[in-house]
């Protein structure tokens, strides 16, 4: 029997060399999956990591400043002339797509064929524990079976109508496009209208205050507007995101204890009626990094508008390795305004606050207590805090909820008073409290 190959020089030599000619092809690529680890040649492996940070900053990248990247980060093997060669086997741009998805594909090849050199051992290696070794066998194929990545990108709500862009300039006053809207009249108010395009927004809490639930409920409320929502849940799955929807349309979702009721089916049919009719798309692929983000942004951008995007939470987001965390959480900062700006659209981080809040009488958010990088603090335009005084005190009112506007370049700080509904997972105005 033939065996075919593992790996494929030519193919990855093309794929180098065509980013190198197009760079606005590796938007694309990217969203293939395509990482730097995919590819078998070292030089090639290297040459992409390149290109992505340059791209990651903003830079272009061709023969010059790829070989100067690759110099400054330690690999000195591979010149310029070397990437012209590359560029000599480049191939017309549609077909980097396709050619990123077979360097792919034969990197998870690669992987299986590993796991079953893995699985001989383990299987001609004597042992008295022959339900862990079944475990551990099991564990290897799933491993060499599965990227990690299949999610990324996936939807819980159907596209948008294809008119969506003409109604979001019909009601632009002709001149500036409005603000969004944050879900509360309240805190409208206390930010002139909403967020603006452009801004970075930082949202930051403890744990268990409820930061993605008003988030969520930001979603919502842009997606009710029809307004192009991109909502990249980095904590949670896409299972979790559809029941935090559901409990936020009055379904209970505790299918564990006891099945929906019968007016649970009929709300949950009316919640998904409703989705269907949201531009709302929610990625929840764990590994996403600010590149992958940004990539997915655009794409949606250009093929059906974006008005928002939400990202939950920045510090799990993942980066290139730098010396410490603190210059990894400063860099993130630092491109999703990038991202905010380049695209025109408000950019809400949600981000968890120091410990060290917990250490001092008063529980109250600050800016100080910004969780590892005094960047966030300085790039978003404005800094928000969600705090709930029950958290720290059970004699509280369980309903009340602050938003302490700490930060705002275009206006006031100050204190929105919201009202937190636990059986629906949701902040509400007080004066909407019983209708909510």
């Amino acid at each position: 029997m033939t065996r075919g190959p593992v790996h494929d020089a030519d193919i990855e030599d093309a794929v180098i060399g065509g980013l190198l000619v197009a760079n606005a092809s590796l938007d694309e690529v990217l969203a293939t999956g395509l990482v730097s680890e995919d590819f078998y040649v070292p030089s090639h492996s290297y040459s992409y990591a390149a290109i992505c940070s340059l791209a990651l900053r903003g830079e272009p990248a061709d023969h010059l400043t790829v070989a100067a990247e690759l110099r400054a980060t330690g690999v000195d093997k591979l010149s310029a002339g070397d990437l012209v060669s590359s560029m000599a086997n480049a191939p017309v741009a549609s077909h980097l797509p396709p050619y990123a998805q077979r360097i792919r594909g034969l990197a998870r090849l690669r992987a299986l064929v590993g796991a079953g050199h893995e699985l001989v051992d383990l299987g001609t290696t004597p042992t008295s524990d022959v339900e862990a070794a079944l475990d551990q066998a099991e564990r290897l194929v799933l491993e060499a079976t599965s990227t990690g990545r299949e999610d990324a990108g996936s939807s819980l709500a159907v596209e948008m109508i294809d008119e969506l862009l003409d109604q979001l300039r019909a009601r632009q006053d002709g001149t500036a496009p409005l603000p969004m809207s944050t879900g509360s009249v309240d805190l409208d108010r206390q930010l002139h209208g909403g967020f603006r395009p452009g801004q970075l927004v930082v949202l930051g809490a403890r744990p268990s205050m409820g930061k993605t639930a008003l988030v969520l409920g930001m979603a919502v409320a842009a997606a009710q507007r029809d307004v192009p929502t991109l909502y990249c849940s980095l904590e949670m799955s896409r299972a979790e995101v559809a029941e935090r929807f559901l409990a936020m349309e009055g379904v209970s979702t505790d299918v564990q204890a006891a099945g929906l009721s019968e007016r649970d089916w009929a709300r949950a049919e009316q919640a998904r009626e409703k989705l269907r009719t949201w531009p709302l798309r929610v990625d929840d692929d764990a590994a996403a990094t600010v590149l992958t983000l940004r990539s997915r942004a655009r794409r949606m951008a250009s093929r059906q508008g974006l008005g928002l995007v939400i990202v939950d939470y920045l510090q799990l987001m993942s980066h290139r390795e730098t010396e410490n965390r603190q210059t990894q959480v400063a860099e993130i900062s630092r491109e999703l305004k990038r991202l905010a700006r380049e695209l025109c659209v408000p950019v809400v981080a949600v981000s968890q606050l120091s410990r060290n809040l917990e250490a001092r009488e008063n529980k109250v958010p600050r800016l100080a207590d910004l969780r590892e990088s005094g960047q966030l603090e300085q790039d978003a335009d404005a800094v928000l805090f969600l705090h709930r005084p029950v958290v720290y005190d059970e004699k509280a009112d369980p309903g009340e909820a602050h938003v302490i506007v700490a930060k705002h370049r275009n206006g006031p700080t100050g204190l929105v008073r919201l009202v937190w509904l636990p059986k629906r997972m949701r902040f509400a105005d007080p004066s909407r409290r019983e209708v909510a």
